[in-house]
């Protein structure tokens, strides 16, 4: 099988809640939150390895992947038309993200292989950014900050989708248990 169509397998068909659902706790004992563990089997472990591949290449598919927020930035001014670029900005900070990203968004996604793993992907993995539809809300948002010359407040961003991706993992752990 080729390794594109073994990942689109993998995380389609595969189960995604494999593993144990386990509980962190403080000095006290008190449980602090659920998360779940994910089992490591070979096809894990395969994974692993192409995504460790991936991360270090300058271009996936003859596309070139940034390598951080600002590079990202750099790819977006020279690749976005003028009339999107006048909507973009024409938008406020609350609806940018909601407003553009079924469209720049998944382009930026798609072709930057945010999914599949790439060097920017990692970048925002090393951040602490827990899910690539994060790391397309914080682009687009830093992004539009940018073009507006305000603070581009990506640790709050980073801070806000953290709290958001640890509840929805409660709420997924909570479901598992039939609580």
């Amino acid at each position: 099988m080729r390794p594109f169509m073994f990942l689109i397998f993998s995380l389609f068909f595969l189960p995604l809640s494999w593993g144990q659902i386990e509980t962190a706790s403080d000095s006290s004992g008190a449980e602090k939150r659920m998360y779940i563990r994910r089992q490591v089997g070979p096809i894990e472990k395969r994974m692993d390895s192409l995504y460790q591949q991936r991360i270090t290449q300058r271009e996936i598919n003859g596309i070139y992947i940034p390598r951080d927020l600002y590079d990202c930035f750099r790819v977006l001014d020279g690749a976005m038309e003028d009339d999107f670029k006048e909507y973009f900005m024409s938008l406020s900070d609350e609806e940018v993200d909601a407003r553009t990203h079924g469209s720049l968004g998944l382009w930026m996604k798609h072709r930057w292989q945010l999914m599949e793993g790439s060097r920017l992907s990692d970048y925002f993995r090393k951040m602490g950014v827990p899910h690539p539809e994060y790391a397309v809300g914080i682009i687009i948002q830093t992004y539009h900050r940018k073009l507006h010359q305000r603070d581009l407040g990506v640790k709050e961003l980073v801070q806000k989708f953290q709290k958001i991706w640890a509840k929805k993992q409660e709420e997924e752990a909570k479901a598992l248990l039939g609580q």
